[in-house]
Formats: structure tokens, sequence, C-alpha cells
């Protein structure tokens, strides 16, 4: 008997989200499940092609495995164990989901584990965000793009536990982003889908508030629609991941929702709103912890120097740092293959961290973009002045340190304390690939 398609996509989705979520390979994901399940990979590998159904037993076993380790939600287990034709499905349901007030929400499965831990900023924007707080609007951002990603959504299922009585829990999350939810330090690309715009967070709203008559109005109307909405709800969390472009639109919009909403927005830039929160580069001490328990998580020993040389050269990207401790344990590098791998523009890391941003700069200020290709003309550790900028980049100082500054609050460099601008090494790293590839078209 063939399954039916719904539980080979099931099976098969459960696969990738335990490998996100464990923040390893595919293929060390199925051993584990065949460790835990007692059966052979070649059997887990006919349930994934549809050549032999799970028997009812497995099912089970494999939603109990998503549910205590990948934490994922009632709705998916429920059609888990649906298509899984498993008889008892409602007495597992209840056992794993005990009644609890419900929190509607659109967030992800769980994905892998965070790239480093920021304890003192996440509490700061838990007290932010907490429904009783007075701020209406809290931006988390840094050159990180993956670790912020990873902390909104740790922020968001926060949220989204029914744990907390009501009114000082939230009645619902909705989460906008373009960013793929399996993001972890060992799958990134760059990102593929469009940036969001409004009509998406309309969408979304009327998606997770069941209120579909957000567009049974006219655009006119339609606004008013959405805070009818929002007020009828309760608390309302909103996360919005990748809106720079419209940040404008957002900085007149959102103090306009109901005081019972409130925004967690994920920026590359740092946008205009008081209660901001800037992800820091880890100091030397940080990262060597996050390298010890990274090679200590994956089964790693390196010697002391060697957690030493990765730490300087991952330049305090938490990111940059698990994905060549990764590199290593996976693929064998050598720490210095991983620290090119970090370095390279054409790798995934910096492809993820560079390409949009740098697209995004020379279709909305191409006068930055220019800025930044011009520090490729200086040494990174030596940094700029607007005069010495203004030597190299054909504008007059005033207009070089103006470009400077916006470089600053895309991340991409900082101020020292004698106002000398410093890009950050892969930022500089970027900057010569690009000045490189337009000689080479000239």
């Amino acid at each position: 008997m063939q399954p039916n398609p719904p539980t080979k996509y099931l099976v098969n989705q459960l696969i990738r989200v335990l490998s996100g979520y464990r923040n390893e390979e595919i293929t060390d994901t199925m051993a584990y499940v065949c460790q835990r399940l007692t059966i052979t990979v070649a059997a887990m590998r006919k349930w994934r092609r549809s050549e032999k159904p799970p028997a009812v037993e497995y099912v089970q076993a494999l939603a109990e495995i998503a549910v205590e380790e990948a934490e994922v939600k009632r709705n998916w287990t429920n059609a888990f164990l649906t298509w899984g034709r498993v008889p008892n499905a409602e007495s597992l349901l209840h056992h794993w989901f005990p009644t609890e007030p419900s929190v509607q929400h659109n967030l992800p499965l769980r994905p892998g584990l965070p790239m480093a831990t920021y304890p003192a900023l996440q509490a700061q924007a838990a007290k932010w965000l907490d429904p009783t707080s007075a701020v209406a609007v809290c931006q988390l951002t840094g050159l990180d793009a993956v670790v912020a990603h990873h902390l909104a959504l740790a922020l968001g299922w926060e949220a989204a536990k029914p744990s907390v009585p009501p009114p000082t829990a939230y009645n619902a999350v909705i989460r906008l982003s373009a960013l793929p939810p399996l993001l972890t330090a060992n799958r990134l690309y760059p990102t593929l889908e469009p940036a969001p715009q409004l009509a998406d967070l309309w969408w979304q709203i009327a998606d997770v508030l069941a209120a579909p008559d957000i567009f049974q109005v006219t655009a006119a109307a339609r606004l008013r629609r959405v805070r009818s909405a929002l007020h009828a709800a309760g608390h309302v969390l909103l996360i919005l991941e990748g809106m720079e472009a419209s940040a404008a639109e957002l900085a007149a919009l959102l103090p306009t929702f109901p005081a019972t909403t409130k925004t967690l927005l994920i920026s590359r830039v740092q946008l205009d709103f008081p209660h901001t929160l800037v992800l820091p580069l880890l100091d030397s001490p940080t990262a060597t912890t996050l390298a010890v328990q990274e090679c200590t998580r994956r089964a790693l020993s390196l010697p002391d120097a060697a957690i030493a040389h990765l730490v300087r050269g991952t330049y305090g990207l938490p990111s940059a740092l698990t994905w060549a401790i990764g590199g290593i344990a996976r693929e064998a590098w050598s720490v210095e293959s991983a620290l090119q791998h970090v370095h390279d523009p054409r790798a995934p890391l910096q492809q993820f961290l560079f390409r949009d941003l740098s697209r995004q700069l020379q279709d909305t200020a191409p006068d930055d973009y220019a800025a930044w290709l011009a520090l490729a003309h200086f040494a990174p550790e030596e940094g700029v002045t607007p005069e010495s900028l203004a030597r190299v980049h054909p504008y007059p100082p005033a207009a070089c340190a103006t470009q400077l500054q916006h470089l600053a609050q895309w991340h991409l460099g900082q101020f020292t304390p004698a106002n000398i601008f410093v890009l950050h090494p892969l930022a500089y790293a970027w900057a010569r690939t690009a000045v490189g590839a337009l000689q080479e078209s000239e």
C-alpha cells in the first residue's frame, strides 16, 4: 500500500525541521532518528520516497520525537497523526498538549540552536515586549542577521507560550519575514523571497486573527479595519523582519496601532526608534566561550591555539564562528580552510550577510554604497576620517561624514573614540571583491 502523499511530505518535513533544530546535516538526523526507532536507514529512505508507509507505532514515535525535540505545534502533530492513521491520536494530543489558553500565531517550527546567547539583551527585549509594558516598538539590529533572526524567534515563541494567565499574556503572535524558517549557520543562503511589504502584513494579520473582512473593504478603509481586528484580538505581538524599505511607513503606522499591540522589528539598519537593541560583536572571552560550547556540542576536540585562531579570524560574529566550527566538524576542514570560507565573499556566509544588503544600498542609497566601495582603498585596521575618504571619493568631507554615519547605521563598521571609522573586516573583503569586479567589467 502506498502512503498518502501528505504522509511522505510530513515525514520529510519532520526530518528537515529536526535537522535544523539539532543544527546538523540531514544524514546525521536520519541516523539519530533511526537509532531512536531501532530501524535501518534504508527503511527510513523508503518512508521518505513513499515506497513503504511507516507502521502506526512508528508514526506515533516520530510524532513524539517531533514534540519533544522540535517543539512542533498541536496542529502539525494532529495532521501527522491523522495522515499516519494513528487510532489514539486524540488521547496522544491531549497528553502532549494539555488544555491551555490558546495563543494564535504563525511562527514557524522552531529552527536550530541559537548561534549565540545575549542573555542581558534578550532579557531587556522581553521586558520591553511584556504586554503590560508602555513600550510600543522594540528594534533588534546588528550585523549578524542570523543571530538576530534566532533571538526574534526565541522571543516570539516565549510570547506564544500560553502559560501566563490573561490579561498579562499575548493572545496572538504574528510574524512577517522573507527569511526561511530553517535558517541556521549550517544553512546560510541569500534571501530568495522579496522584501515584505505592508500589504503582506495585512494578509498575515487577516490570516492569524481570522479577519478576512480586512480585504472585503476598500483600500481606504483597510487600515481602519486592521486596527479594529488588532483591538478585538487583545494583546498582539507583531514580529517584522527585513522591512527596511518600508521604514518611513512603519514609523508613521506603528504608533497608530492599539496600545495592546506591540512590535518587534528586526532590521539590518538601525532605524529611528527609541527602544533599540544593537547586537554587539563578541569580545574575545565571550567568543572563546561560545567556541568551546560549540566544540563540546559537536564532540570536536580543538587545541586552545586553534580556538584562539578561530576567534580572531571570525571578528566577533557568532554565526561566523559557529559556521566555521560546523565546517570543521562536518566537512573535516582544517582551521585555515574554515577561515578561508569565512573570509571568501563568494562563500555562503558573506553572501548571506552582504548580497541583499549591497543591492539595497545600490538601489536606495547609491552614494553610501559608493563610500563603502571607496573604503576598499584603505587598510581596514587603519580606518578613515571624512577628510581622508574625500581624497579618493568624489564628495566633500561633510558629505563623506554623513555617508560614514549611514554605513555605521548599517553596522558595516564603527567609529573609534577618536572618531575614525573602521570597516568590519568582512565588509572590507566584500568591498574589495566588488571593486575588483567593477574594474574587470570596465
